[in-house]
């Protein structure tokens, strides 16, 4: 896209070529929870490094960490399987018009900061030997959610 003449001439800068995204742009330089459109289980991440997903990914320009364990969390992937649709073999189409209307639980002070803690030491461990912080978070937003 950068040998593109609009690109060479300065007029543009490679990611601005679809015209509307230069609106938009900084968003991906910020820290975020991106997403893949289609996966088969809750695939939301934390993105610092201002990376710019290609065309079936999308964000949520929001380094919130108790919406990441809710997003990522068995109460959400229930909700999910249950409300929206799904395509070939069951995959989950996390499309925002099915994100937009997905009801996030807003909890007391003190469990948000339980649930963002929890988080918190999953991206330090790197997402290994997460098991037991992972359940905890799913008791947590299971009793959010009234389960």
């Amino acid at each position: 896209m950068s040998s593109r003449p609009e690109c060479r001439q300065g007029r543009y800068n490679w990611w601005c070529l679809a015209r509307y995204a230069s609106e938009y742009h900084h968003v991906f330089a910020n820290p975020k929870i991106i997403y893949p459109e289609v996966a088969n289980s809750p695939r939301f991440a934390l993105d610092k490094d201002g990376l710019y997903p290609l065309k079936t990914c999308f964000v949520i320009p929001k380094p919130d960490l108790y919406l990441l364990g809710v997003l990522n969390s068995s109460s959400f992937l229930a909700y999910q399987r249950l409300r929206q649709n799904t395509v070939r073999g069951g995959y989950l189409m996390n499309s925002g018009i099915y994100l937009a209307v997905t009801p996030i639980p807003q909890p007391p002070v003190a469990e948000r900061a339980a649930i963002t803690a929890l988080v918190q030491k999953c991206l330090d461990a790197k997402g290994g030997g997460c098991e037991k912080w992972e359940k905890e978070i799913n008791e947590h937003v299971a009793a959010l959610y009234g389960l």
